[in-house]
């Protein structure tokens, strides 16, 4: 099948839909991580290699650098007639970011409990950016600072004040998420 089921995708299957091994996955995140720490099990490092029951994985930190989801736009409308078009909304981009920041400090199956360092994309819709128009409905707000939808952060974080610090980063550390300015 060369389609990927929305509910594996904004992390709200509840069953296993990929199975690789003893590794169960029920979002799509988890299971392109989990490729990263496979391939690196793989590589060839003598640091990688130390004998005190860490395996390779656990030696590196994996960052995400961009995730997020479009709250507007399709993914096509040319396409041939028997093409499924894809319609972002704001329902579907608030369910996957929630979703998203409720995750990372989990970790993966192939590594419980380990934070994946992950970075939303972006803070703000990006209105006269040139191109699709889901490239320009990333944003947890719109240009003029109002929110497209709300997250909801846990206790532990305090959003930053957007007149004060413009951009931030939702990242993983320490087990716990931290906003980085």
């Amino acid at each position: 099948n060369d389609v990927i089921g929305l509910d594996y995708a904004l992390f709200t299957a509840n069953y296993d839909v990929v199975t690789d091994g003893d590794m169960r996955y029920r979002n799509l995140f988890d299971a392109m991580v989990d490729t990263v720490y496979s391939a690196i099990e793989k590589v060839d490092v003598p640091y990688l290699q130390k004998d005190d029951g860490l395996d390779r994985a656990a030696r590196i930190s994996i960052h995400v650098p961009e995730s997020g989801w479009p709250s507007r736009g399709s993914s096509g409308g040319s396409a041939a007639a028997d093409a499924k078009v894809y319609e972002a909304t704001v329902c579907d981009a608030s369910t996957y970011n929630q979703n998203l920041v409720n995750h990372v400090a989990q970790g993966t199956p192939k590594s419980p409990g380990m934070p994946v360092q992950t970075y939303v994309f972006a803070l703000f819709n990006e209105n006269l950016k040139p191109g699709a128009e889901t490239e320009r409905n990333f944003g947890l707000f719109y240009p003029n600072m109002q929110p497209v939808y709300n997250i909801n952060f846990p206790e532990n974080i305090q959003p930053p004040s957007l007149i004060s610090s413009p951009s931030f980063m939702l990242r993983c550390r320490s087990n716990k998420l931290a906003m980085v300015m």
